[in-house]
């Protein structure tokens, strides 16, 4: 884009003099930018908003018990607010309305559109936001529309989500840092690509409004707040008893894998042993040199943090010899990403808690490893995925903007050398499903088909494994189709798995159980008989 383009007119419609911060900040982010001159208005209610004082108090003390320190909703005021009017509809390139007006106010639309953001069905009849997804234990939908010139409605943006099973307040925490990111993008996308941009969108489909979902009744809120209480009471109670602890399990894959078809129980996966107090996740297998390698993160509730192990393992799937260690850095690493390029082999682990997604050499494999280099900085990503395809690279990151979920967003990078740089896609994000957009494992081959695996986090963090075709993968376009699921099935009283790899003769996968705190030990029997 040449430099000598004009700066993008960006109006923003709010409700109130005192915004909410993620208005603020998409707002002082678009500042930032060369690229915009934005122009804040206060927005007057057409009717005064009522909601039942049960409901109204049910939000305070639930905004004050779970408030968090990067609080979207937190009120902060928007300097040089001028009066609304909806003359500047048309003196704008983009309006954003966060205020009380309907779409049909805007007769004259700007010349790239009225946005309206919702983060349910029809928020602009009143309907509380998130709380009836969180009443009926559903998906949160949010969505970016543009309302453009002549009527033509088009969808920029739309993300599902898994709201907070016991706080409204963090459900729209998560949310509205999520759109923030999400409208900051598409004014990009509008600012490199115009009104092609726009009309490369889909058109909205009108879907009838659930008349049973309106603004909720002091009784609703009752059974609600009971329900949200009795379920933290019984989490704390069963957190007391029991232990949430993860483990890694191998087998050899016999005639079916676990990517054909899913079996009711499986038997033959054999844990690996983990020292007490220490939990194994994210296996993931390499062959080097006849040999076969598996690397995990080895998670130690001592220190509070995971570091990266490995193991050797025979031809029958069997560990030889105990796990040993093979990375440690003064953060938590996980999701232990090995593989070969150009003769070198090299680690992309998971850095979240550091904001990078870093490059780690092998220098004596499998356990001495050099830093090599940063691909991505100050960036909120999770499981990194490298895919070598079509002369290029790409690389699968679960990315979210800071307070926003990291199971909700896949993105995708690419680069023409390892050390890149690296380009966003333009689609980015390329999924924006928590069914289905975090990593879950290497990307491979099956059947002539390019199949990522991703994770379910939509009943909870890492419940099952997803199994998606690429159909598209170019530097404009991404595509792929949900083909196949492994649900945590394949051993008794699993909560969930995350994780799956292979390599031609181990299959590897990992899984969450409940253990009890305080087991049971038999009597040995030399106490037997002292008794």
């Amino acid at each position: 884009m040449a430099s000598t383009q004009r700066r993008l007119r960006v109006s923003v419609v709010v409700k109130s003099a005192l915004a909410p911060a993620w208005i603020s900040a998409l707002v002082e982010r678009l500042d930032a930018s060369q690229r915009y001159e934005v122009l804040a208005f206060l927005d007057t209610p057409l009717v005064e908003e009522t909601r039942p004082t049960a409901y109204r108090l049910y939000e305070r003390l639930d905004a004050r018990i779970f408030a968090q320190r990067h609080d979207a909703l937190a009120a902060v005021a928007l300097p040089n607010l001028g009066p609304s009017d909806m003359a500047i509809a048309g003196e704008c390139d983009v309006l954003l309305d966060f205020g009380w007006r309907s779409r049909d106010a805007f007769v004259d639309a700007p010349r790239y559109g009225v946005w309206m953001l919702s983060l349910t069905e029809q928020e602009r009849c009143r309907i509380p936001p998130v709380f009836w997804e969180m009443y009926g234990g559903d998906l949160c939908l949010t969505t970016l529309e543009a309302l453009l010139p002549g009527g033509d409605r088009r969808v920029l943006y739309t993300s599902l989500g898994r709201p907070n099973r016991t706080s409204l307040h963090r459900s729209r925490n998560a949310a509205y840092w999520k759109a923030q990111g999400a409208i900051a993008r598409a004014l990009d996308a509008v600012y490199d690509r115009g009104a092609s941009y726009l009309q490369s969108r889909p058109r909205v489909e009108e879907t009838p409004i659930r008349t049973e979902r309106r603004t909720p009744s002091a009784s609703t809120v009752a059974r609600h707040a009971a329900k949200v209480s009795f379920g933290v009471v019984a989490r704390r109670l069963r957190k007391i008893t029991f232990r949430e602890e993860w483990f890694v399990a191998i087998r050899t894959p016999g005639r079916h894998s676990l990517v054909d078809q899913e079996p009711e129980s499986v038997d033959d996966f054999r844990p690996l042993g983990a020292p007490r107090g220490q939990h194994f996740a994210d296996p993931f297998l390499f062959e080097e040199g006849g040999k076969t390698f598996l690397f995990f993160e080895t998670y130690d509730e001592r220190i509070n943090r995971a570091s990266i192990a490995y193991t050797r393992l025979d031809v029958n799937a069997n560990t030889i010899g105990p796990a040993l260690p093979a990375l440690s850095r003064d953060h938590h690493v996980s999701y232990p990403f090995v593989f070969r390029h150009r003769g070198d082999i090299f680690m992309i682990p998971e850095s979240l808690e550091h904001e990078t997604v870093d490059l780690f050499r092998a220098v004596e494999f499998p356990s001495d490893w050099s830093f090599e280099g940063r691909l991505l900085d100050r960036i909120c990503a999770v499981d990194a995925t490298l895919l070598e395809e079509g002369s290029r690279l790409w690389l699968f990151v679960g990315v979210a903007e800071p307070g926003a979920s990291v199971n909700d967003e896949l993105h995708l990078y690419s680069a023409s050398t390892l050390r890149g740089p690296w380009l966003p896609h333009p689609e980015n994000p390329v999924v924006s499903d928590v069914r289905r957009a975090r990593p879950a494992g290497r990307i491979f081959r099956h059947d002539g088909q390019i199949i990522r695996p991703s994770q379910d986090c939509s009943r909870g963090y890492g419940t099952a494994v997803v199994f998606n075709r690429i159909d598209v993968l170019t530097l404009s376009q991404y595509a792929e189709t949900a083909i196949g699921r492994i649900e945590p099935t394949w051993s008794p009283g699993l909560l969930g798995t995350h994780t799956y790899n292979c390599s031609r003769h181990v299959e590897a996968v990992d899984g969450r159980r409940f253990a009890f705190r305080f087991p049971i030990r038999r009597p040995t029997a030399h106490a037997r008989r002292r008794r």
